[in-house]
């Protein structure tokens, strides 16, 4: 099927971009300290130092996603401009040697605010698929919190879920 993201993985935009790649445009590459709320999510302190990335992702010149990302510094020593225009998990799982292993992702519908809409190009109010979600290494230690808003009309998000309630 096309357009359709498997959330059951840790692949994300990978699945879109296997015939033609995801090309992101990077808004904000930068280093800052953690806030309250990044920490929260990041269980580190406040003031830890974050690379905060900021990105538009599309698939053959169509906008795909708005990502508002954040790693751990001390985890993710190295971000440039060239390898966020690609896929981040690749380069720290290649470069860093890192198994991410799970995350938490939560899901919901969301409207464009103003400044979403600027970044877009989109009207402000226009429906997006939200989700934000925490990654974690194999020692279960968070790394990465991100915001993505999906922007692609007839993208499907596929989830395979099992029944524990046996």
């Amino acid at each position: 099927m096309n357009n359709v993201i498997n959330m059951s993985n840790k692949y994300g935009l990978r699945d879109l971009g296997v015939e033609t790649p995801i090309i992101s445009k990077v808004l904000t590459l930068e280093v800052i300290p953690a806030t309250k709320r990044t920490a929260d999510f990041l269980q580190c302190r406040p003031g830890t130092p974050l690379y905060h990335v900021l990105r538009l992702r599309y698939k053959n010149n169509e906008l795909i996603s708005l990502e508002d990302a954040y790693y751990l510094k001390d985890v993710v020593p190295y971000l440039d401009e060239k390898i966020c225009q690609k896929a981040i998990y690749a380069f720290i799982i290649e470069h860093y040697n890192l198994e991410i292993i799970s995350g938490d992702e939560y899901s919901q519908v969301h409207v464009l605010s103003e400044q979403e809409a600027s970044l877009t190009g989109l009207p402000a109010g226009t429906p997006a698929m939200c989700i934000e979600e925490v990654d974690y290494l194999k020692n279960e230690q968070p790394f990465n919190y991100s915001k993505t808003l999906y922007l692609k009309p007839k993208l499907t998000f596929y989830y395979h879920v099992r029944n524990h309630l046996h």
